[in-house]
């Protein structure tokens, strides 16, 4: 779990500097994770039981962020944000 913490400040970083999608922490913390755990030979029960906490707070964190979007979702579609409006199937 801290380097998942670790991982997300470090990209995030790397990302402020780089503004590149690939570098994006999203795309990126993921990949390094993966990269590492695999070779360290770390199961992903191994790691998940070090990681519930995060999964716990992040449900109801990914909740605050969804009902906004979808009561404001009538702002994006008069700006033009099509790419915006296929990811949010509006």
């Amino acid at each position: 779990a801290a380097g998942s913490l670790v991982a997300y400040v470090l990209v995030k970083k790397l990302y402020r500097k780089f503004p590149y999608l690939i570098l994006s922490p999203a795309i990126l913390v993921p990949i390094v994770l993966i990269t590492i755990l695999l070779s360290a030979h770390v199961s992903y029960d191994a790691y998940m039981l070090d990681s519930q906490w995060i999964i716990w707070m992040l449900g109801p964190a990914t909740v605050a962020f969804a009902i906004p979007i979808f009561e404001y979702r009538q702002i994006g579609k008069p700006l033009g944000l099509k790419e915006v409006q296929l990811m949010l199937n509006i």
